[in-house]
């Protein structure tokens, strides 16, 4: 009944600069948007659960979606801008993201993510396919459903959600640490230098 996009962004690890150029260049789109599921790590160990960006109104959704998935998963809420969420979230856009947060505990860490040891042989196939059943069912759900009972967020509303969850006390720390390296320029490798340059200081960025 509805329509579902598969987008795959580039740069994320460096700034979302992929989803947030995405969302940049669609203005129009966002609006129709009924909801975004960001697959960040699906092939990470782990139950395949669904984490709700502080989205409370959600959760009865998820729980019958979790009960038609015929399995215990996790279903919680948590606040982040380090992901490709971000910029659609920022738009009033519903989004969530799928993981599983006690392997996330034991994990203690990022381990080997975002290094040279992140390579292919890594992925947890197991994972990887519940991750993809579990969201095609949620996928399914939401596309079909007859009446859309949830509205976006107005920018007043996101301001409030960015503000509880630190998001401004995170910018104000990387600013400062923008200055600290910035005093330091000459130091610095030349690809550093391009970083830095790029930033706004805006809390659209992930600093």
């Amino acid at each position: 009944r509805h329509n579902i996009r598969f987008l795959l962004f580039g740069a994320e690890e460096i700034g979302l600069f992929g989803s947030r150029a995405y969302c940049k260049a669609h203005p129009e789109f966002m609006e129709k948007i009924r909801f975004m599921i960001n697959f960040d790590a699906a092939g990470r160990a782990g139950r395949q659960g669904f984490c709700l960006h502080g989205w409370p109104s959600f959760e009865p959704l998820f729980k019958e979606i979790i009960n038609e998935i015929g399995i215990d998963l996790p279903l919680w809420s948590q606040v982040g801008p380090y992901s490709d969420h971000w910029p659609f979230l920022l738009q009033g856009v519903a989004t969530a993201t799928m993981s599983d947060p006690d392997e996330a505990a034991r994990r203690a860490g990022r381990g080997f993510g975002h290094t040279k040891y992140d390579t292919v042989d890594k992925v947890d196939l197991r994972a990887m396919r519940e991750c993809a059943g579990n969201a095609a069912v949620a996928a399914f759900k939401i596309l079909n459903m007859d009446t859309w009972a949830y509205k976006q967020r107005s920018q007043e509303e996101i301001d409030v959600i960015v503000d509880k969850a630190g998001i401004h006390e995170t910018v104000r720390l990387g600013l400062k640490l923008k200055t600290y390296l910035e005093d330091r320029k000459e130091s610095l490798r030349p690809e550093t230098r391009v970083y830095l340059e790029r930033l706004s200081g805006s809390w659209e960025e992930v600093i």
